[in-house]
């Protein structure tokens, strides 16, 4: 199929071919262009370059696989993604159109940075399409550390030939979605091992979760370092238990004792409510002790965890010292042999952005890759300018070590040495280069 874009004054769109449900003023093309239905990327009938084509609208929206690169997939991502497309499956429904005709693949699905929901193509021409490599391709851009990630990515993947299957387990991720945390602490990714100690009916104790020594130290010195789990993987606490039985014991003693008070009682009823009230006051009393002894142990505990963790850091930072040390002496000898100061690779590559307007900010190019837009959330760098999109630009380091720009569907565009961009277009960019986001001209040196 013949992919294009194409950009007017206000937006920007995906061009592909006309189809025939289109030339014979079909049902579906006439749902689709007198309709505005939700979870659809807006399309109509445009000439472009003196032949009809059919224009997807994709301004200020950003395509899966470019938009989840740098921001890699968590479980809401993969919820949210869920709960779109069973939301649009009922919404063609209504209007009698086919899901079939969805190109379910990351390059035709979009993010919509506006609205926080992924939108989809719908193509009259295209048929049979299932949604395997869509939730193939978001397994491999999941974070590497989020096992809850991965496992739902690949559950959908796993029943997405089957679409029966696929839309209860779609409906069934749609559900739990609202009891998620939007941000969930990262977990490592299972592997083979996992899944096989998980079907022999293993522990789930399989996994530890990957934290620094700074930041078990910080966890540690707050008080919130980690407790005993059991097999339901929630934290074993008995010091509560023990308190809420001690009252309880305290409270019966106390009944016990009041009780022949208030109520007439036989002289073995008295008996009775005094051994009673005894034997509340040693339970209770022991149960004290319990809670005295368990809180010195944890005290004492996280004492030695503490030590032990400032050690451990300690080692580390004299180790980075001992490896910072050894690669200034590298430099410094080979400056002796050489007799020239060594910059390394960065020296022959595009270190930054650099604009004359005051009001620009400088763009540091050497940690790679950078996004650049209006909008903290998404962008890696924000620029204050209303000229610039939300997401304008991606830059990115090439295998061999050359410096790419990927132009982000912007309004305003981007350009290079005079030159705009096609809307997802990628270009080299060099020393000496310049270019512009919108109102905002930079060069690269």
């Amino acid at each position: 199929m013949e992919i294009g874009h194409y950009r007017d004054a206000l937006h920007t769109y995906l061009v592909l071919p006309e189809p025939e449900e289109v030339q014979t003023g079909g049902y579906q093309y006439r749902m689709l262009a007198a309709n505005k239905i939700q979870g659809l990327l807006p399309c109509c009938l445009r000439a472009v370059n003196g032949e009809k084509k059919l224009c997807y609208d994709i301004t200020a929206r950003q395509k899966f696989s470019v938009f989840h690169a740098d921001r890699k997939l968590g479980v809401s991502d993969l919820q949210r993604l869920a709960a779109d497309i069973t939301a649009l499956r009922r919404e063609l429904s209504l209007y009698l159109l086919d899901p079939e005709h969805l190109i379910m693949t990351q390059e035709f699905v979009y993010y919509d940075l506006t609205e926080g929901h992924y939108l989809f193509l719908y193509y009259p021409d295209a048929g049979g399409r299932d949604m395997r490599d869509l939730f193939t391709s978001a397994a491999d851009l999941v974070r590497e550390d989020d096992r809850d990630a991965a496992a739902l990515a690949y559950r959908l993947a796993a029943c997405a030939e089957d679409p029966d299957l696929l839309l209860h387990r779609l409906e069934t991720e749609t559900t739990d979605q609202g009891g998620q945390d939007e941000e969930t602490d990262p977990e490592p990714v299972p592997t083979d091992d996992y899944f096989r100690q998980e079907e022999s009916g293993a522990g789930e104790g399989f996994y530890e979760e990957p934290v620094s020594v700074r930041q078990k130290q910080d966890l540690y010195e707050e008080g919130r370092g980690p407790k005993r789990q059991d097999r339901t993987g929630r934290s074993r606490d008995p010091v509560p238990g023990l308190s809420v039985a001690a009252a309880l014991l305290l409270l019966g003693c106390v009944a016990s004792a009041a009780y022949p008070m208030f109520f007439r009682v036989t002289e073995r009823g008295l008996l009775l409510c005094r051994c009673l009230a005894v034997f509340c006051l040693v339970l209770s009393a022991a149960a004290g002790i319990l809670i005295l002894l368990r809180s010195h142990r944890r005290k004492k505990a996280q004492t030695s965890d503490k030590g032990e963790d400032l050690r451990l850091f300690r080692e580390e930072m004299r180790r980075e010292q001992i490896r910072a040390e050894r690669m200034q002496a590298e430099e410094k000898a080979r400056e002796e042999e050489t007799g020239t100061v060594f910059l390394g690779f960065e020296g022959t590559r595009a270190s930054g952005l650099y604009s004359e307007d005051p009001r620009m900010p400088n763009i540091d190019l050497r940690r790679l890759p950078l996004t650049l837009g209006r909008n903290e959330q998404f962008a890696d760098r924000a620029i204050e300018d209303p000229s610039i999109s939300r997401l304008h630009v991606r830059f990115t380091r090439e295998a061999e070590g050359g410096l790419m720009m990927r132009d982000l569907n912007s309004t305003n565009g981007t350009w290079i040495n005079g030159r705009l961009l096609e809307p997802e277009e990628s270009v080299p960019v060099h020393k000496g280069d310049e270019v512009r986001f919108g109102e905002a001209i930079y060069e690269c040196r």
